[in-house]
């Protein structure tokens, strides 16, 4: 599997060291946020051995998951022009995998998957557009720990199928959109 994650949405709580109302940050700050996280649809193959005759042994499909929470901590530096450049630590959770296609007969998926890592992003502000609030976008790349908890599998004609706890890392990117209330 790949694992890709982007985090469409976040409302972030800037804590600039020398900024008052939304102005364009200069020097170092620190950031915490709460977001939302989406995942693409998953594809996986299923073997099933010893399904018994006349019954395919492995399969093939794909499924969604929940959308889940993200939780960031980051520290940055402002330019003082708009652009931001930051190191964040983050951790995200999908609950619920479901919705499994690819199959002929009806099937059933569930157990979840969390994401701890680190980016590096960039981000710029919008300042003055709002007063009191600096809407922002911005771009990370990193690395993402993922931990897939219970994840089970069952298709009508076919034994259930339990894959093992897995834990492994990737490769990861997110787009950032956000909104920040600085904070004297």
């Amino acid at each position: 599997m790949k694992f890709r994650s982007a985090l469409l949405a976040s409302a972030m709580m800037v804590l600039p060291l020398a900024a008052a109302n939304a102005q364009v940050i200069n020097g170092l700050y620190v950031g915490g946020g709460v977001g939302v996280n989406f995942i693409q649809r998953e594809a996986f193959d299923m073997a099933f051995p010893g399904a018994g005759p006349g019954v395919a042994t492995k399969s093939s499909g794909d499924m969604r998951s929940n959308v889940g929470p993200v939780v960031v901590l980051s520290l940055g530096y402002g330019f003082g022009n708009g652009l931001r450049a930051e190191v964040e630590a983050d951790y995200r959770q999908n609950n619920g995998f479901n919705n499994p296609s690819g199959f002929g007969a009806p099937a059933n998926a569930g157990g979840y998957e969390q994401k701890a890592g680190g980016m590096v992003n960039m981000l710029y502000d919008f300042v003055g557009m709002v007063p009191m609030v600096q809407p922002y976008v911005g771009v990370g790349v990193g690395y993402q720990a993922v931990i897939e908890q219970n994840l089970h599998f069952t298709q009508i004609g076919f034994p259930t199928a339990t894959a093992r706890n897995n834990h492994k890392g990737s490769f990861a990117y997110q787009a950032i959109l956000g909104m920040a209330i600085p904070i004297a």
